[in-house]
């Protein structure tokens, strides 16, 4: 029987430049019988479709091979043997057979080595930003000039990708997602920027294909790896967008399972769910998963963006949660109208110009505000149980909504960026030069050592039914 001695099972994923395979050492006990040779084999749940391959150092460097072939050597008078593997996809679950063969081609001694190729693992809003993607053109061009000294003083950098082909489609959010996958180097172990390619399907008007196309081509150049898990599915208005999947940090559930990477997190409009291939390929990465998967029915785009967000905290579990409080909202409101603020002017000069007394008679005292509220109260317990926080862990930031929509920039809908928050500027009313939305807001995160920004998205994002985090992308590293 050979003696073989594996390192273990975790493999690179090809496409990354400077990647080597990882490698396996080969050693016979004794001396192999004459005319005898060494087979290798992958045996994976995905015959049809190889996606691991068996390569050999040599002096030049690692022999080429095609995933799925098997390695086959003569043993001659040799007992060691440097062989290394290399995945083309993520979390491939693979059994890696050696066989000893003597002249006649039987096999006088085996041994295999289960393993899995490394997997994809999306960030969470905490995770350290190294660039922040944005469209760029005419109607983003206010919001980059904006934003970029701001995230260059956070320690990021700010990406404008230059897109006018379909001018409304700015939502850099949506078209693609993000993550990381770690391989190995002959430097060590390092993170991939990996990515799934966008799912979105043509709806309301807004040709998605280009912006989709753009961002897989910019993948493609910068040799970043990239998945596609599935096709655009029609009839699911944007519920497959990639506002609907996040990934909470690291944390337990209220059952002490662990989510040492995140736990995902998806919106569900009535029947419809996040597309099945994207849900599929993320369980198959065991690391993140079961989704918690909450009701944004009352939503119309039906994002989880717009509902759930992260921000960091000193104490257990390390984060808070932030959910719309339509509540807080009316009760700034009814504050302001005690104090003899009732006929102040709430977005002045706009087309939805109105006064504080009109806005909470229409708007935060509709019935549409209590059937959000009770919905609300049902993510409350899915977010407690799922995610193991308590009540006081949930916090609220003021927001109104008329027909699903924000009735004016969503704060939830913010960039979190390396401590500091870019929020959706409310730009709801001043009173004695403060808009006292803003300063709920920003009262509301200074415990937590979270400094709040706020950005103008009126134009580029609001009025187009999107907000910052809608607009922005980001890549981040994994916390290791």
């Amino acid at each position: 029987m050979p003696d073989v001695v594996l390192l273990p099972p975790v493999v690179s994923i090809l496409t990354q430049k400077d990647a080597v395979p990882f490698p396996v050492s080969v050693r016979l006990e004794k001396r192999p019988p004459k005319n005898s040779s060494l087979r290798v084999t992958i045996h994976s749940n995905h015959s049809s479709n190889p996606s691991i391959a068996i390569l050999e150092k040599q002096k030049g460097g690692w022999s080429h091979s095609t995933p799925g072939e098997s390695w086959l050597s003569p043993t001659g008078q040799r007992t060691t043997w440097q062989l290394g593997l290399l995945a083309l996809e993520f979390a491939q679950p693979f059994e890696l057979i050696l066989e000893l063969l003597n002249a006649e081609e039987q096999t006088i001694a085996k041994q295999s080595v289960r393993g899995q190729s490394t997997p994809f693992l999306l960030n969470s809003s905490l995770d350290w930003v190294e660039r922040v993607l944005i469209v760029e053109n005419e109607l983003t061009l206010s919001c980059i000039r904006a934003l970029k000294p701001l995230i260059k003083k956070v320690g990021a950098f700010l990406e404008a990708v230059p897109f006018s082909e379909v001018k409304h489609d700015v939502w850099m959010q949506d078209t693609i997602e993000f993550g990381r996958s770690p391989y190995v180097t002959s430097r060590g172990i390092k993170q991939a920027v990996a990515a799934l390619g966008g799912l979105r399907y043509p709806h309301d008007d807004v040709n998605t294909t280009p912006l989709d196309k753009r961002m897989k081509r910019y993948m493609r150049e910068r040799d970043y790896k990239f998945t596609e898990a599935g096709a655009p599915r029609p009839s699911t208005r944007w519920m497959d967008w990639y506002g609907n999947l996040e990934v909470s940090p690291p944390t337990r559930d209220s059952a002490g399972r662990q989510y040492p990477f995140g736990r995902v997190l998806t919106g569900k409009q009535k029947e419809l769910t996040m597309h099945p291939g994207v849900m599929a390929f993320l369980e198959a990465q065991g690391l993140q998963v079961p989704a918690l998967t909450l009701d944004v029915s009352w939503l119309t785009i039906g994002h989880i963006d717009e509902m759930v967000q992260f921000v960091p905290a000193p104490d257990p579990p390390g984060f808070r949660v932030l959910i719309p409080g339509p509540a807080r909202a009316r009760r700034l409101l009814e504050s302001l109208i005690s104090q003899g603020h009732g006929n102040a002017k709430l977005f002045q000069g706009r087309k939805t110009e109105t006064t504080a007394r009109r806005f909470l008679d229409e708007i935060a005292q509709s019935e549409e505000q209590s059937r959000i509220e009770q919905s609300l109260n049902e993510t409350r317990v899915q977010l407690r149980e799922g995610l193991g926080v308590t009540d006081e862990q949930i916090l609220e930031l003021p927001i109104l909504f008329k027909n699903g929509l924000a009735a004016f920039p969503n704060p939830i809908n913010g960039l979190m960026c390396n401590g500091h928050y870019f929020a959706p500027d409310p730009e709801c009313l001043r009173i004695e030069g403060e808009d006292p939305f803003q300063k709920m807001i920003r009262e509301t995160l200074q415990p937590f050592g979270v400094k709040t920004h706020f950005i103008n998205v009126w134009e580029p994002y609001h009025i187009r039914n999107g907000e910052l985090h809608c607009g922005t992308n980001t890549i981040r590293r994994l916390k290791w």
